[in-house]
């Protein structure tokens, strides 16, 4: 079946039936103010993400304090983000308004915590025509990490994105491997929707989102893709784990042939 839902409140966390690779959850702090994230627990390796800041944003677990910087818009502003390894319950302090994604992942962690600055942050421009997008590669196999994979993608008013329709709930290496995802949505003008939608392989089971600014799509099986309407670009923050970390897109074979522009994308097979 196609599990996937959309989840208002902001939080997904591995529950009963669950594989419990990924959670993820955002929230809003108040400047100056902080907030205290119990839902990593030890053991987790975990990311904190700066969607949006008008001040300085001090991330901290157990001894590992990062600073991220400023950043007025997930669409128009590099990213920021803080990688932290195992370490206990993680702090989020801003001295200004600040909305914060913290995705984590099954495993500690081996590497110490470290910034990810917009600097540091390669571009990728995905697909073309009416689904090219710009994928920013903030936390992918570049970066070390034990399982979590994270990055960010700008669509264009009226594009398809997450395209063709993939799914990665199989794992079977070395053709496939399992990924847990979650979407969290940022809609410009806020005010404004976009699509998501689900399905089966055998396409019996389907499953669509009418997403708005600071929603939240958990995916863990069947294909996927997503639509911003005319009128309104679309941002959204991936975040994926699975048993390991690497990332091989099965296609769904009536949309392989679109695949264009996929030079940097490992592209693992078809089905069918």
């Amino acid at each position: 079946m196609a599990e996937a839902w959309l989840a208002r409140d902001g939080r997904v966390v591995p529950g009963p039936g669950s594989t419990g690779h990924l959670g993820f959850r955002y929230a809003v702090v108040d400047g100056p103010g902080e907030a205290v994230f119990e839902d990593a627990p030890e053991g987790f390796e975990a990311a904190v993400v700066l969607v949006q800041s008008a001040g300085v944003v001090e991330a901290r677990r157990g001894t590992d304090v990062i600073r991220l910087g400023v950043r007025p818009s997930p669409f128009d502003d590099p990213p920021e983000a803080a990688y932290l390894p195992d370490g206990g319950r993680i702090v989020v302090r801003a001295d200004r308004p600040a909305v914060v994604a913290l995705a984590w992942a099954a495993g500690g962690g081996a590497s110490p915590a470290y910034a990810v600055h917009g600097a540091d942050v390669a571009l990728e421009t995905r697909g073309s025509g009416p689904d090219e997008r710009t994928i920013r590669h903030l936390l992918e196999a570049d970066r070390p990490a034990n399982r979590l994979y994270l990055v960010e993608v700008l669509t264009p008013a009226a594009h398809w994105s997450s395209f063709p329709p993939h799914r990665h709930d199989e794992h079977a290496p070395p053709g496939a491997y399992a990924m847990e995802e979650a979407y969290l949505f940022r809609v410009d003008p806020p005010a404004h929707r976009a699509l998501m939608g689900t399905w089966t392989a055998d396409g019996r089971e389907t499953a669509g989102f009418v997403v708005g600014d600071g929603d939240l799509v958990m995916v863990r099986s069947g294909y996927h893709t997503v639509s911003a309407a005319p009128g309104s670009r679309l941002y959204y923050l991936n975040a994926m784990a699975g048993p390991e970390r690497v990332w091989t897109p099965v296609f769904h074979p009536d949309y392989l042939h679109l695949v264009r522009g996929w030079s940097n994308a490992p592209v693992a097979r078809a089905d069918g």
